[in-house]
């Protein structure tokens, strides 16, 4: 999995100081802000801090594993590989063992219009007032199109994924976009693979 370069805004003054279509250093992939009334919620990048992560079978694609870790004081070691067909109803099955359940709404804009929407975004979440968006962040390489992710506690609540969802119709996403649980990033579920990358268009 590749390894992104994040810079995290802290107050209302970066926002401004950090739009999408400014930041241009190879240093920085990804700008996120943190929702501080849902600071217990475990980020994506945390998982690797589990007891239990997922893993997709680098020869056989069609084949994960649920991978049962034991930390000892100086290395962390493969306790069990529980190996399962990739399907989505086996990836929620995964995802329940793992405790991997966080996802986002990705919504992909142009270049024209992500600078506007990420300030509206990135402020709401900053400052507390989503219900049920606890992280937000946006993609900084100049190109055609920017991915702004919103990410939701639980992809199998579908009260909290719909909440996120009118949170951000409210704001103005009134077009469909998709929803990726990050058990499916975490595996490298990607366009073009054996199942769909999203399990709702909406």
């Amino acid at each position: 999995m590749n390894i992104d370069n994040f810079l995290e805004l802290k107050d209302l003054t970066e926002i401004k100081r950090f739009l999408p279509t400014r930041v241009v250093s190879p240093d920085i992939d990804w700008i996120y802000v943190n929702n501080p009334k849902l600071r217990h919620i475990r980020r994506p990048y945390e998982y690797a801090f589990l007891d239990k992560i997922v893993e997709r079978d680098p020869e056989n694609k069609q084949i994960f594993y649920v991978i049962y870790l034991e930390k000892t004081k100086d290395s962390i070691n493969i306790k069990e590989k529980i190996p399962f067909q990739l399907t989505p109803e086996n990836i929620i099955e995964a995802a329940k063992l793992t405790n991997i359940k966080t996802g986002k709404w990705l919504i992909f804009v142009n270049e024209n219009m992500v600078d506007e929407l990420w300030e509206i975004v990135a402020k709401k979440t900053l400052l507390g007032e989503f219900n049920h968006i606890f992280r937000a962040k946006v993609s900084t390489p100049p190109q055609k199109k920017y991915l702004i992710a919103v990410y939701t506690k639980d992809f199998l609540d579908m009260d909290d994924l719909m909440g996120a969802r009118e949170e951000l119709k409210e704001i103005g996403v009134k077009w469909k976009i998709k929803y990726k649980p990050d058990i499916y990033t975490l595996l490298d579920i990607y366009s073009g693979d054996i199942i769909r990358p999203y399990i709702h268009h909406i």
